[in-house]
Parts: C-alpha cells; sequence; structure tokens
C-alpha cells in the first residue's frame, strides 16, 4: 500500500491517505509529457538551428562575389600562355608568331589590371600607369623601358607600401612581355633574353594565382 500526503483543503491540515490507483496513474503520466513536450521543443529548436545556418549558408554563397574566380582563372590562362610564348622563342618559331604571342600576352594582363584592382585598390593607380607600355613601347628603347616601367621611373607610387610586392608581379605581367616585344625588333634579337623576360612571368602569374586562391 502507497501511502502519499495532501493538505486538507478546509482545515489546512496534512492528512495521509492512501493512493488510490487513480492517483497512481496520474503521477507517472506527467513524466511522458513533459518528455514529450520537450523532444517536441527540441526538433522546433534544431528545425531553427537548421534553418539559420542555411541561411547563413545561403548569404555566405551570395556573397562570394564571381569576380574572384574570374581573376584565378584569368591569371591560368596567362600562366598556359605565357608558357606558350617561352615554347614559341625556344622553338625558334617565326618573329611574326612571336611577336603576335607577346602582344596577345600583355593585353591579356591588361585586361586582367581592372579585376586584380578591384582586390587590391592601393594598386590602382600604379598598374593602370603600366599598361601605357602598350601604346609607347615602339618609341621606347630597351633601356628607356627598363628604367620607367620595370624600375618604375615613370610610374606612380604603390598608395600602400605594404602592397608593393604584389603590385610589382601584376605589373610584371604587363610589362614583361612587351619588353621581349621591343627586344624582338632588334637587329639580332637575343633570344635568351627574351626567354629570360617571359620565363620570370610564368612564375609570376602562378604566384598571383596562388595568392588570390587562398584569399
Amino acid at each position: 500500500m502507497t501511502w502519499i500526503k495532501v493538505r486538507a483543503r478546509r482545515r489546512g491540515e496534512t492528512a495521509a491517505v492512501r493512493a488510490t490507483p487513480e492517483i497512481r496513474m496520474r503521477r507517472p503520466v506527467l513524466a511522458p509529457l513533459t518528455l514529450f513536450a520537450a523532444i517536441c521543443a527540441g526538433g522546433f529548436a534544431l528545425a531553427a538551428v537548421d534553418a539559420a545556418a542555411g541561411d547563413a549558408a545561403h548569404d555566405g554563397h551570395a556573397r562570394h562575389s564571381p569576380h574572384e574566380d574570374d581573376l584565378a582563372d584569368g591569371l591560368a590562362r596567362y600562366v598556359v600562355a605565357a608558357q606558350a610564348a617561352v615554347d614559341a622563342i625556344d622553338a625558334d618559331a617565326p618573329v611574326a608568331q612571336q611577336a603576335q604571342a607577346l602582344e596577345t600576352l600583355a593585353d591579356d594582363a591588361i585586361a586582367l589590371v581592372e579585376p586584380f584592382v578591384q582586390r587590391f585598390p592601393a594598386c590602382g593607380d600604379y598598374l593602370r600607369a603600366s599598361t601605357g607600355l602598350r601604346e609607347a613601347w615602339r618609341t621606347l628603347s630597351p633601356a628607356r623601358i627598363e628604367a620607367d616601367y620595370h624600375h618604375d621611373g615613370a610610374l606612380p607610387p604603390v598608395a600602400d607600401p605594404r602592397e608593393r610586392a604584389r603590385c610589382y608581379q601584376m605589373k610584371d605581367l604587363v610589362v614583361h612581355p612587351l619588353t621581349a616585344r621591343r627586344l624582338l625588333e632588334e637587329p639580332a634579337p637575343d633570344r635568351a633574353a627574351l626567354r629570360h623576360e617571359i620565363v620570370e612571368v610564368v612564375a609570376h602569374g602562378g604566384a598571383l594565382r596562388a595568392m588570390v586562391s587562398r584569399r
């Protein structure tokens, strides 16, 4: 027999009464009901967390800029084209073929300047000024190109000195093919010098692509 204490309604006294089967049945029912409510509440909470996570993932995807992928892909294509230009030099391809490959390579680099500046604004004035060599290379001697564009004599300073290294590498993607193009106009082009100009940008382009992909 089970005894429980209850408070008498009228006299405010505590009295011991028998726990009838009805009373004994009511007490344990509360636990399953409470558990069921907790499970339901937990389920709603988990659903809310999952929904929030999904929204966050969606928002994160929406905020991802396609320009970042375009820049990385453009740099990858540049490296492939630069290596093809090296191969043409090594094969002693016709001058016209080499010239076209070098000018196309410079144009490819110039097309990447603005996407690059979007990522690294401190490079803006510096890189835009370097593209002036596309029109000027025919009128400049190799020595002048070296002084004005390789050693930055004709270029403004990088806005943030901490960004100079990556700005410089990107500039080389423009300047080196045009330097090689100018060397090709010499009476006896130095194939080793031509090759060196483009081998450098194969390395620079690969380094920039890796850097852009990591960020």
